[in-house]
């Protein structure tokens, strides 16, 4: 089971990735760094099987990612580009909220934004700056996020990486990506500043 699990996440980063070089199937289960290590102890600590090497392997593809995705919307936006998060904020986020946020775009809000699948935005004026999924961004039920202050924003943040993870548009091997980012959250945040999150927004 453990091999296979390894084999999977091989598969989903692709075959030129370094998954393919660090790992051997299905002769033993090797980690990067430990080869012939004990498979029980990555099942006593889940987390081990994160080592750095792969985190490293993550976080360059989903920057790779994003700096195509940036260079498309680049090329077809015209008039007012906003960067969102930048390195500096990594101080105050997690990995997983910051390249979640990655995949947003800044937005305003459109007569044709006023209708939702829950009803209508009525108290929302058109211009008002609001978060688009880069993904789903060019079809017609483009998922954008409004929020009339940054409390609400921070309180409802949770929405944003509840879509991106489901969303049909995003590539699998992303949505893979920002889940092993995301069984690290709970530990990044307990080392985070007090309040950090709400600084950044």
């Amino acid at each position: 089971y453990q091999q296979m699990q390894m084999y999977n996440q091989m598969q989903m980063y692709g075959q030129n990735s370094q998954f393919d070089q660090n790992f051997t199937f299905p002769q033993q289960c090797m980690f990067p760094g430990n080869q012939g290590a004990d498979p029980m102890m990555y099942q006593k600590n889940p987390m081990a099987m994160r080592s750095e090497q792969n985190l490293k392997e993550i976080l360059d593809y989903l920057r790779n990612e994003e700096k195509i995705i940036q260079e498309r919307f680049d090329s077809v936006e015209e008039g007012e580009k906003r960067i969102l998060v930048q390195d500096d904020d990594k101080a105050l986020l997690t990995d997983y909220f910051f390249h979640v946020v990655k995949q947003l775009r800044f937005c305003r809000f459109s007569e044709s934004d006023r209708k939702t699948r829950g009803g209508k935005r009525d108290n929302i004026k058109v211009g008002f700056g609001g978060l688009k999924c880069v993904h789903c961004s060019d079809t017609q039920n483009s998922r954008k996020f409004f929020w009339s202050n940054v409390d609400r924003l921070a309180n409802s943040f949770a929405e944003i990486p509840g879509h991106v993870l489901k969303c049909r548009r995003c590539p699998a091997n992303t949505k893979q990506a920002l889940m092993d980012l995301k069984a690290r959250h709970s530990d990044q945040m307990s080392k985070l500043p007090r309040g950090s999150q709400k600084v950044f927004f």
